[in-house]
């Protein structure tokens, strides 16, 4: 599992991602701190009123008409708006509509993030050629290199495996992405669940911190780390479950 994520990392960085981290999670829902420079977004109900959205990162790439406007990728609350909420949660009605809307901007975070991390595979088949291209000029003396970039190709060779495309077959051929990103979803189906449950729960108090605490650990699931926990522990499950069927078979 450790070895699966470190090449599906390099792979990412040979996308030519400015910020791998970028790729590696989802933006979460609060930040106490945003660039005041950031667009400011509006919300309808009380919610959106009363908490200020922030653009956190937008895309770059123009349309073809070089329209001046440019999509907004990653929505934030900025944290210190929340106090302003603070004392209408202990309304449950309002409180619903809180977590909703807390939980309707991670959706929309985790779409974005699944969306620019799973439909990469246009801009890892651009590099593997570039790369292949590269190693075979500098191999054949087309192009002469300096013995850090001839180092550097070879290192990217070792890390990949001997070539970019034994990762590609590895790790998209072999579906390993998508198994990565069916866990992803899943972890995080079980985490909206567990929050609506205690949401409902009559008996339960439920706070204003104990909600953001929630929304931050149904954040953190849609990242790769989330993704490769929930792989480790269904593969611990099927390994538990092949123990017990064996010592069943075996009258222990």
């Amino acid at each position: 599992m450790r070895h699966a994520f470190i090449a599906l990392i390099a792979a990412l960085s040979l996308t030519g991602c400015a910020n791998t981290s970028e790729w590696l999670s989802s933006e979460p829902v609060t930040h106490y701190k945003t660039d005041p420079a950031s667009a400011k977004l509006n919300a309808p109900g009380w919610v959106g009123e009363n908490l200020t959205l922030t653009c956190m990162k937008r895309n770059d790439n123009r349309m073809v008409d070089e329209a001046k406007q440019q999509e907004c990728l990653y929505i934030s609350v900025e944290a210190s708006s929340l106090s302003k909420v603070a004392d209408k949660v202990a309304d449950k009605g309002k409180k619903r509509e809180l977590v909703d809307f807390l939980v309707s901007v991670s959706d929309m975070n985790c779409s974005t993030f699944m969306h620019r991390v799973f439909a990469n595979k246009g801009g890892m088949d651009f590099s593997k050629g570039v790369m292949s291209d590269l190693a075979n000029a500098i191999s054949a003396g087309t192009v002469h290199a300096n013995p850090a970039t001839s180092a550097t190709f070879s290192g990217a060779n070792i890390i990949l495996g001997h070539t970019v495309d034994n990762l590609a077959s590895a790790y998209y051929l072999n579906k390993s992405f998508q198994a990565l990103e069916a866990a992803i979803l899943a972890e995080r189906t079980e985490q909206k669940t567990a929050i609506l449950k205690r949401l409902k729960a009559a008996n339960e108090p439920y706070s204003l911190y104990a909600i953001l605490s929630d929304i931050r650990s149904y954040d953190d699931a849609c990242s790769f780390r989330g993704g490769l926990s929930r792989l480790a522990k269904l593969a611990e499950g099927s390994k538990n479950t092949e123990e017990a069927a064996l010592k069943s078979l075996l009258g222990q």
